[in-house]
């Protein structure tokens, strides 16, 4: 037989830390789920208070479209205009 204490206290603390181990790894998928869900809750308009033509121009101004766009997504924009009205 084995003399002296061996590995014995070893185990309980593998199995304690292996327990910790997957409550963290829960916690944080169960975390990362609820920023995902919360992520579209959100609206997809930036500008929630601005008509599109000054939408246009700001993307214009930030670089976002090239002027050729701009150009045809504002002729559009003002022939959908002139549609409506």
């Amino acid at each position: 037989m084995h003399a002296g204490w061996g590995f014995w206290p070893i185990f309980p603390l593998f199995w304690i830390g292996l327990l910790l181990f997957f409550g963290w790894g829960a916690r944080r998928f169960l975390g990362a789920r609820e920023r995902y869900r919360k992520s579209f809750e959100r609206p997809f308009n930036r500008f929630p208070d601005i008509d599109a033509l000054e939408i246009l121009r700001r993307r214009y101004a930030l670089g976002e479209i090239d002027g050729m766009t701009f150009d045809h997504m504002r002729e559009r924009l003002e022939g959908s205009a002139r549609v409506h009205d």
